[in-house]
């Protein structure tokens, strides 16, 4: 790559498009430090060819170089709105390597506060509290994000089962709900549903959605773990068992 680099340096007009297949190849052969070197020179001297930030970082994180790779992953978040989500979970996994609990809230609350006010920014600022021992804060960090995306599925099941944790099942079921209107195939959040209308009494409500579940199971990822038992049972107890064995 140094070779080819001063090569691309004494090209008045060099072929980006060919350089990008280049770093590519690279990196498809594995030969992550050349592919690193060559994504580096494109973003440096072409940085409006923003998929390269991704590509680059995906390099860097084969190469364990996390600070590097977050870097890169970090100016994809915020240049290309087509691959955020997935720069934001790289992101993530970066700090995770790198940074304590705490260095992580720091940080995510950076990125909220200045540079992308997403779903998935949002859920990671509150993971960080939860692993911080934040658990509150967390919760408040979902409902402040749900006032901006009220209807994303990823933020009412991650606060809806986080409130199902505390124990505060009331609060969680409206959660729960609003996920089961977005998405109507959700198996496991009517099992989820169950157990909180079991723990505020409401076994009318909990059985009907066991009903729901049974009709959702075989279309669910998880269907392996919902049994015909699940639904014959007659007691109180066993139906709280079944919901809380599914997760």
């Amino acid at each position: 790559p140094d070779h080819l680099i001063r090569i691309f340096d004494t090209i008045p007009r060099p072929n980006v498009a060919a350089m990008i297949d280049a770093a590519r190849h690279l990196a498809d052969a594995k030969q992550y430090d050349y592919a690193a070197q060559l994504y580096h020179y494109l973003r440096k001297n072409w940085p409006q060819y923003r998929v390269t930030y991704l590509e680059e970082g995906m390099v860097w994180r084969a190469l364990n170089e996390f600070e590097r790779a977050s870097e890169c992953f970090l100016a994809a978040v915020t240049a290309y709105p087509l691959f955020s989500a997935e720069a934001v979970w790289r992101l993530s996994e970066c700090y995770e390597n790198m940074l304590e609990p705490r260095e992580r809230v720091a940080k995510w609350m950076e990125i909220v506060n200045e540079k992308l006010k997403s779903e998935y920014t949002y859920a990671h600022l509150s993971q960080a509290l939860i692993d911080d021992g934040q658990p509150d804060a967390a919760i408040e960090v979902y409902r402040k994000a749900l006032r901006r995306f009220p209807h994303s599925e990823h933020l009412n099941v991650k606060l809806g089962m986080l409130l199902m944790l505390k124990n505060r099942y009331r609060e969680a079921i409206p959660r729960l709900r609003e996920v089961i209107l977005v998405n109507p195939e959700r198996a496991d959040v009517y099992i989820a549903l169950v157990e909180a209308y079991i723990q505020v009494g409401d076994m009318k409500t909990a059985c009907e959605r066991i009903a729901d579940a049974r009709a959702k199971a075989s279309r669910f990822p998880r269907s392996c773990q919902i049994r015909q038992v699940y639904f014959e049972s007659s007691g109180v107890q066993a139906l709280a068992c079944s919901c809380r064995r599914v997760f």
